[in-house]
């Protein structure tokens, strides 16, 4: 198996993994690191809409009235007590995971 370019996700010949310059490595390292950092900065906010879309999921998944009147409002005050709950288990779910292992 020939190997893989971690960096820009394609496959390289050998020849071509000897031929690559330093700089080129270098400089496709510090590309990557930089998209590494705006994820990074970006999870908060991801994670946020993320769980909001669960939340509203999980109430349209519960709800059948609202699926049978075709109707997809969400009661804005369900949402944020499922998105509570959700914060809750995931809280929780850290702490046990800090008690196992230590």
């Amino acid at each position: 198996m020939k190997p893989q370019c971690i960096l820009s996700g394609s496959r390289i010949s050998d020849t071509d993994l000897h031929l690559a310059d330093q700089t080129t490595i270098v400089s496709r390292l510090q590309s990557a690191h930089k998209e590494l950092i705006t994820h990074q900065q970006k999870h908060i906010e991801l994670r946020a809409t993320h769980l909001e879309e669960l939340a509203e999921a999980i109430i349209l998944h519960h709800s059948e009235t609202i699926i049978q009147d075709q109707s997809k409002t969400v009661d804005p005050d369900k949402v944020l007590k499922i998105l509570k709950q959700l914060k809750f288990r995931e809280h929780a779910l850290g702490i046990q995971e800090d008690i196992k292992h230590p």
